[in-house]
């Protein structure tokens, strides 16, 4: 199957809409899951989008060393989705303040046997013997992190040491060696420091990005936060002929 996931607290609610109705339309996904807090999404999804609710989640200590950060816990949750869907090989893991804005299926034929996730790199912060990568936009080998317990290490570790930027230093640490690393268009954002056009665009490091009309690349976030879902749909019609 091919899946992507969203995660978001009941204030990101709104920015997951824009995000996931730009992945219907510039994707042949097949099934992209809500990780919130509620049972029921505040508004109609279409049937392609599965809500669940992990509110009363046991992975992540709520008195750990990162459950309580600037961001949000769930961003911690990234971790946990080799044992959230154990039925699944692989799934794009997706910030909520991402837009795609063209066809992003090739995510999904990426060759990931032997790594345990693709990402792109952040290169200020790539040395010769670390590469440092934008959790953003992840391509997590699920069966990889399982059957190598990975995953369960990642899980383990922030449960037991303050990270910094949680769950991304976490996997720079923890799964080195293991890292395809992708192309920055596909996570275009300061931390890439990607210039040109971009097929993913990431709104992380500007401030106020949800107001803020000056923002690089605004303009895709006002164009699907604008776009109906019959709209996205039709245009994800023509990825899957």
């Amino acid at each position: 199957m091919r899946a992507a996931v969203y995660c978001g607290t009941r204030n990101l609610y709104p920015d997951m809409i824009p995000a996931a109705k730009s992945l219907v339309a510039n994707s042949d996904v097949e099934r992209i899951f809500f990780l919130i807090e509620d049972d029921e999404f505040p508004e109609p999804l279409p049937s392609l989008i599965e809500v669940r609710n992990i509110a009363d989640q046991n992975y992540f200590r709520h008195d750990g060393p990162n459950y309580q950060n600037y961001w949000t816990y769930m961003v911690l949750i990234k971790l946990a989705l080799h044992r959230i869907f154990p039925d699944l090989d692989r799934i794009l893991c997706l910030d909520v303040d991402t837009v795609a804005i063209s066809d992003v299926s090739e995510l999904w034929n990426l060759p990931l046997s032997n790594c345990y996730l693709a990402a792109a790199r952040e290169p200020e912060k790539t040395s010769a013997d670390r590469l440092y990568i934008n959790a953003g936009v992840m391509m997590l080998n699920l069966r990889e992190l399982r059957s190598s317990y990975k995953g369960d290490e990642m899980m383990s570790a922030v449960n037991r040491k303050r990270f910094i930027f949680c769950e991304q230093d976490c996997i720079v640490e923890r799964c080195q060696g293991g890292i395809l690393e992708i192309p920055a268009d596909y996570n275009a954002c300061d931390g890439t420091k990607f210039q040109g056009t971009p097929k993913i665009v990431h709104y992380a490091g500007v401030n106020n990005w949800q107001k803020n009309t000056r923002a690089r690349w605004h303009k895709y976030l006002t164009q699907y936060r604008k776009m109906s879902w019959d709209d996205a749909l039709n245009e994800h019609a023509k990825h899957l002929i």
